[in-house]
């Protein structure tokens, strides 16, 4: 079992971010945090990880974790391929929390055949990649409710869920511009 992240030195991230979910990740699982060296720019880095053998469970550096990753990582052992459902266009994938079970390198092989040309094609950016690529996954939504929340979407309106385990951010704020959720 591996725990992912994606990193592209000179971006947005940095590594005391790295620290900071590694940290996270070893609290709720006992298990290290491998960090993935991005060959493309911004969120594109991420499909460098698929190239990794499953059983893999993956986190954007923006994601804070709140709970045990016991169930999460049950699920990356047991099931093919697992994304979010976009948290505003529920047809959609987000891939912010992804695990795979097995090869999945197809998805960074397709990818590579043309990077630019597909960063160019896609400009929702990976997520419209990896999802309009037919690869099925199932969602997180679905296989455990309310355990993967947004921040934007649920956690700022009504709190944090119980059964909530990892509350991810897409756009800003980012978890480090806030104060109530950073666990150090």
């Amino acid at each position: 079992m591996k725990i992912l992240t994606a990193f592209r030195p000179g971006g947005l991230y940095t590594e005391e971010h790295i620290d900071r979910l590694y940290k996270q990740v070893k609290y709720a699982s006992g298990l290290d945090l491998e960090c993935i060296l991005g060959e493309y720019p911004h969120w594109w880095c991420k499909m460098t990880a698929f190239r990794t053998q499953g059983p893999v469970l993956y986190f954007d550096l923006d994601t804070t974790i709140v709970d045990d990753l016991t169930p999460l990582i049950e699920i990356a052992e047991s099931e093919r391929f697992v994304t979010l459902r976009d948290f505003n266009y529920p047809d959609r994938v987000g891939s912010g929390v992804m695990s795979w079970n097995g090869d999945m390198s197809h998805i960074h092989s397709e990818f590579a055949i043309n990077p630019n040309v597909n960063m160019n094609t896609f400009p929702g950016g990976d997520q419209d990649f990896i999802g309009e690529g037919h690869h099925s996954p199932e969602y997180w939504q679905d296989l455990l409710p309310n355990q993967i929340q947004s921040y934007k979407l649920h956690v700022k309106r009504t709190g944090i869920h119980p059964d909530c385990r990892v509350i991810a951010f897409h756009g800003k704020p980012k978890p480090w511009d806030i104060n109530e959720l950073v666990k150090e």
